[in-house]
Formats: structure tokens, sequence, C-alpha cells
């Protein structure tokens, strides 16, 4: 038996109705024809050996970044030629990801220092005429801007959005973006939010793919929970640490939660975003008095390993994309514990996954980590659609339409 095709082999657990439908919705909007599965997609896309080159901000352990990852390492499998690239130097977190890159034959072009703001345009249009890419897919706006400046009158960038609202108004990129989205074949997006927002107000055409994870990681993970025999009462939360997540919901659950289980654990796993944010985290910890329960872990190459130690998953955020941590948490199993917001719908009918207002959120979550217990340590959830493999075939399948060979 293959316990990992759809994602993991704990409790049976069909697809959700609407996660199909959802998925069903996506596949339209990307391919203009709901009847098109992956193997005419790949059809369309004979064996094209393709120079693809991913760009980021900086490399580090955040959602964006460990998406890249995985996906020039299924296309470098795939037979394409990668590079990863970046405007700024890695983040120390990230230079074992860096190496994991390199070992597969990845042509890495990253500087050893942060450029100004003109050092950024001569760096990439080095980079760019030493790879000699085929496509350019520019993750987030600032690489997407300086990617579609470097390379002069080409027009061989893709930008991929992985915010929901990319070009809010009165916002500086959005004025460029008019400019360079007619340097724009076309522009890729994580999210029905992302697209909708950007559609209206630019007119270039918007392709929606959504994020894809490696499961072997999670599978091992999945594994090692299956082991478990014993609940270690300990919820996590993974995402950098900003208003936006919402740290400070997990925190005042857990200190309702800890009249009823004083030796519960707050496991923080994020890169520190916003310091004045965690200063705030950190008083409301020392009021609640949870100096012993809370750990601000940083970022972490091991996060599927602290997943499965952990209990509960929980992420509170005020909104999201298309979140790469909540597709990790999904597969390996563990109970989820989430927002009701747009993004994390699709998932509200799998099993042990709870969506919950943030408004009055302390007794609703602080209710929902003490009745953890009630779910079963490693559940099955059918996440087939986020396949890595499948979101690398779908990226080149994009750049092959648009004459990106």
């Amino acid at each position: 038996m293959n316990i990992f095709s759809p994602a993991i082999a704990c409790n049976s657990d069909k697809a959700p109705k609407q996660l199909k439908q959802h998925a069903k919705i996506a596949q339209v909007q990307r391919t203009g024809d709901p009847t098109l599965d992956s193997t005419q997609i790949q059809s369309r896309n004979p064996s094209n050996i393709m120079k693809i080159m991913h760009l980021v901000l900086t490399p580090r352990l955040s959602g964006a970044e460990v998406l890249v990852r995985d996906l020039s390492i299924a296309q470098k499998n795939n037979g394409h030629e990668l590079a990863f690239s970046s405007i700024n130097p890695p983040e120390e977190n990230f230079l074992q990801e860096i190496e994991k890159l390199r070992s597969h034959s990845i042509k890495i072009q990253t500087p050893t220092f942060t450029p100004n703001r003109l050092q950024r345009i001569l760096l990439l249009r080095r980079h760019i005429q030493a790879f000699s890419p085929s496509v350019i897919f520019a993750h987030s706006v600032i690489p997407a801007m300086y990617a579609r400046i470097s390379d002069g009158i080409n027009k061989r960038t893709i930008p991929v959005l992985h915010a929901t609202d990319n070009y809010p108004e009165n916002s500086p990129h959005r004025k460029i973006e008019h400019v360079l989205s007619r340097r724009t074949k076309c522009t890729i997006a994580v999210s029905e939010a992302g697209a909708s927002n950007y559609s209206q107000t630019f007119k270039n055409p918007i392709h929606i793919i959504r994020n894809g994870l490696d499961f072997s990681e999670a599978q091992r993970a999945s594994t090692l929970r299956k082991r478990r025999e014993n609940k270690a009462r300990i919820a996590i939360q993974v995402g950098r640490i900003s208003p936006l997540k919402g740290q400070h919901i997990s925190i005042q659950a857990v200190a309702k939660a800890a009249k009823d289980i004083p030796e519960i654990q707050l496991w923080l796993a994020g890169l520190i975003e916003d310091h004045a944010y965690l200063l705030d985290l950190q008083k409301l910890i020392k009021e609640h008095g949870l100096q012993d329960n809370v750990k601000f872990l940083g970022p972490r190459a091991d996060i599927f390993d602290l997943l499965a130690m952990s209990d509960v998953f929980l992420m509170p955020s005020s909104a999201e994309a298309h979140s790469i941590a909540m597709l990790e948490a999904l597969a390996t199993g563990i109970p989820v514990v989430a927002s009701d917001i747009p993004a994390f719908k699709p998932f509200s009918e799998m099993t042990a996954v709870k969506l919950l207002p943030r408004e009055d959120a302390t007794i609703h979550w602080s209710n929902a980590i003490v009745n953890f217990d009630k779910y079963p340590i490693c559940n099955q959830r059918d996440l087939t659609t986020f396949d890595i493999a499948k979101t690398a075939q779908e990226y080149t399948e994009i750049a092959s339409r648009y004459g990106y060979t």
C-alpha cells in the first residue's frame, strides 16, 4: 500500500467535496479547460529542456523560499536546467538549504553583500547574462520589479504573487507595476484572492498555481506520529512573528487552557519580522505567567520533526494567500485549529481540522486546545492536489504556453 500518495495513512478520510470543487475552479483559471488533466498538460509541453531561473529577495526559512527550493529541485528532476538566484545574501538559517540545492546540481546565484538599488540591477544583469535563462520566475513584488528592469527589453520574467494584496493603493510599487506590466506576458498568483486583486487593476493575463509540498519529509513525520502512544501536551504555531500571523491569539488561548492543563507548552517557530510585536508578545507572556510554557524557537529547518512531536497545530492568521505551513501541518496528520479565513475554507471538511473565528478567540481557541485529546494522534488527509511535482509541472506548462523555451 502506498501510504503517501494522497498524504498520510493514519485514520481514513476521503477528499472533501469542497476541496475538489476548489481545485477544479483553480484548474479552470489556470488552463481555461476544466476537463484538462495533468497528463494532457504534460502532453502540451513535450520534453523541451528549459533554463529556469527562480529569483527571490532574501533566501530564508519562510514559506515562499521553501516553496522555491522544492520547486527548483522538482523541475531539475524533470530534466530542466535550474538557477536559484537572490537579490540579497541568504540568511544563515538557509545555508543548509543552499547546500541541498547545490547537491542537486542547481546553479546558485546569491551575493555576499546586501546591494543598494543600483547594485541590485547590476547584480541581476550579471546573473541573467551568466545563466541566460529561458524564463525567470520572480517570486514576490520586489524581485518581480527588479527582474524586469534588469532584463531590459526582454520579456522573460513571470512574476509570482505570494500575497493576497500585492499592490495596495498608494503603494509606490503599484505605480511602477503599471509600467512594468507591459513587459510581462503573464503573471502567476498562488490564490484566487491574489489573482482577483491583481486583475482588478492590471490587465495582463494571470494564472493561479497553488503552492505544492514535497511529501517525503511529511511522510517521515507522519510515521513518527503513528508510533507515538501518548500526548505530549504541546501546541505549535509555525510562521513569522507578525501581527498578521496572530501569535497573541495562541498565547491568550494557551493561557486559558493552562488552567486545565498546567504543563501545556506552546512552541512558536518562525523568523522575527516585527520586533515591536515580539516585545508585545513577551509582555503578554509575562502578564499571564507563561514564561515556562511558551518558547520562541526562531526559524527552523526541522519543522517536520517539531510537528511530529506536537499535539495540535495553531494558525490564527488574519489573512493568508496559500500557506506552506498549513500544508506541512495537514500532511503530517497533526490536529489543526485555524482561523476561518477564505484561504483555509477548502480544508474545513478534513479530519481533525477546526476553523474558528478570531473574534472572542480566547474562549473558542482554548476550548479547542483542551479538547485535542479526542483527536487521534495522526489523521489522514487527501492532499494530492498539492504535490510539488504537480506544481512544478504547472509552472513549466505556463512557461511553455507563453513561448519560454
